[in-house]
């Protein structure tokens, strides 16, 4: 409800009152028309009042209500070959106009509770309808011992296309992270195991070590964080970097606004 048509409202109230004061036949036209419109008076004043204070209210209960759907930002502008020239693991269509960026780790608790709660969300809102393309770049945290191992691991998968199943996978068994863990959901999701297994021998990391420095760069500083933005070839414009495993109202203040240009 808008403040206008609260003030409506209101206006309405005083007309019927006004109207039905002339419906009465009066004893004493003259006393009885000096009183009654003192009366009106007073009435129209205190709903004027209540107006006034109703509207103040509606007005701090809609900046309460987004102010909890907007999350903390930082404006990064423009970011050159956001997508690593389209080789980081990625969902969505070719044709989406945003970019979801999610800066990850394998051991982290809250990266798994975004997950958990809201990517489901995310994936059906913008990803599958084709509105967002999501990206994950590795950012494993020097306190978390498995999770550049899994890093790596994930890696080798997406060259084979099979990122999301293992990603799935390892954050639903998060206290299972080991080499030999890692051997056995490769087996499970059919992997070329000699092209695995070369892969994580030769892999020296430097992509791992690209994404870490990138999210150093933009201010990343724990997991998981989200770079959100609009695409433009491999360049992303009018860029922010949002921390946190934001809920599902983030998601939609935040994708309205890149959504309606």
């Amino acid at each position: 409800m808008n403040t206008m048509n609260i003030g409506l409202k209101y206006n309405v109230i005083i007309a019927l009152i006004l109207l039905c004061s002339g419906c009465n036949e009066p004893s004493n036209p003259n006393a009885n028309q000096q009183n009654n419109t003192q009366k009106l008076e007073k009435q129209i004043q205190e709903l004027q009042t209540q107006i006034s204070t109703l509207a103040k209210q509606v007005a701090d209960i809609h900046e309460i209500a987004m102010s909890s759907q907007r999350p903390k930002s930082r404006k990064l502008g423009t970011l050159e070959d956001f997508n690593r020239g389209d080789t980081i693991p990625k969902l969505g269509s070719d044709d989406a106009t945003v970019a979801i960026i999610e800066f990850s780790d394998f051991e982290c608790p809250y990266c798994k509770r975004f997950i958990d709660q809201t990517f489901a969300y995310v994936d059906k809102t913008f990803i599958k309808t084709g509105k967002a393309a999501y990206y994950v770049r590795d950012f494993p945290l020097s306190f978390h011992p498995k999770a550049r191992g899994a890093a790596v691991a994930g890696f080798c998968a997406n060259k084979q296309q099979k990122y999301w199943q293992l990603r799935n996978t390892f954050f639903n068994n998060m206290a299972k992270l080991s080499e030999q863990y890692y051997q056995q959901v490769a087996s499970e999701l059919q992997l070329d195991m000699a092209a695995f297994n070369e892969c994580l021998k030769q892999t020296d990391q430097s992509k791992i070590n690209e994404d870490i420095a990138l999210g150093k760069a933009i201010g990343v500083t724990g997991t998981p964080a989200f770079v959100i933005g609009k695409i433009d070839g491999n360049t992303l414009k009018e860029a922010q970097l949002i921390i946190g495993a934001q809920p599902q109202a983030s998601f939609d203040y935040v994708m309205k606004q890149y959504l309606a240009q």
